[in-house]
């Protein structure tokens, strides 16, 4: 059962993402500016008060990520080409004049229409990347998108 995600924009902090889990209780991940990710759990009455926190760094994020399935995702995306002409996903080695600049900042949606959907550094996978993630040169890109969209990403990002 697929289940409705809410995200909620922080101002000055990052993005929260919140589901009620199978049991009824109510469990947010808050994606931080600074790369570093809470986790709690809270009943649904009351978001507000949760009674189990966890502080993650970037590490233990990628790590938590890893065990979750994100690997199982990337393998995933590559069924993606199998949809047909309408819709195509390529692996874009971000060059130097993207290298330091944050997704938000690059604005590859609204430029190209296409979407980057996960990121591989130092062979581990970083999935639904959010726009304050920071583009390492040699980092890998799953985009998404038309074949003209992830055209225009990809040489924007790897130019």
């Amino acid at each position: 059962m697929v289940r409705e995600v809410e995200e909620t924009v922080l101002p000055g902090v990052g993005l929260q993402f919140s589901f009620e889990t199978a049991d009824g209780k109510r469990l947010s991940v808050i994606a931080r500016r600074n790369g570093r990710h809470q986790v709690s759990l809270s009943h649904p009455d009351d978001p507000d008060a949760s009674y189990e926190v966890l502080d993650l760094d970037e590490s233990d994020a990628r790590q938590l990520a890893e065990l979750l399935g994100g690997s199982q995702i990337i393998r995933d995306l590559e069924r993606v080409q199998q949809l047909g002409h309408e819709v195509t996903i390529e692996w874009v080695e971000v060059g130097d004049a993207a290298a330091g600049e944050s997704l938000g900042d690059l604005h590859v949606r609204g430029e190209t229409g296409a979407t980057i959907v996960a990121i591989l550094r130092d062979g581990r996978p970083i999935v639904n990347p959010g726009p304050d993630m920071v583009l390492e040169a040699g980092d890998q890109l799953a985009v998404l998108g038309t074949p003209d969209g992830v055209e225009q990403a990809t040489a924007l990002l790897s130019g």
